[in-house]
């Protein structure tokens, strides 16, 4: 699909752990969180659940803190 021809009714949005069990072609990661309440193992399969579901493409995208000089 062309971005300007992409069917709005085939975009998905929820949270990671909503996902899980399905898939899709293309998954944007936006702003992979990081589980402050999660034990090493939970986050774990969290990212794991995360980074599994796109059958084609998949797209991580992160912020970083600014550094003050």
């Amino acid at each position: 699909y062309s971005i300007r021809n992409f069917p709005i009714s085939n975009i998905s949005f929820s949270e990671i752990k909503n996902f899980k069990g399905l898939e899709n072609e293309v998954i944007l990661l936006i702003d992979f969180p990081k589980q402050e309440n999660a034990t090493p193992m939970e986050s774990k399969v969290l990212h794991y659940v995360a980074m599994t579901r796109a059958r084609s493409l998949l797209c991580v995208f992160w912020s970083v803190p600014k550094i003050e000089k």
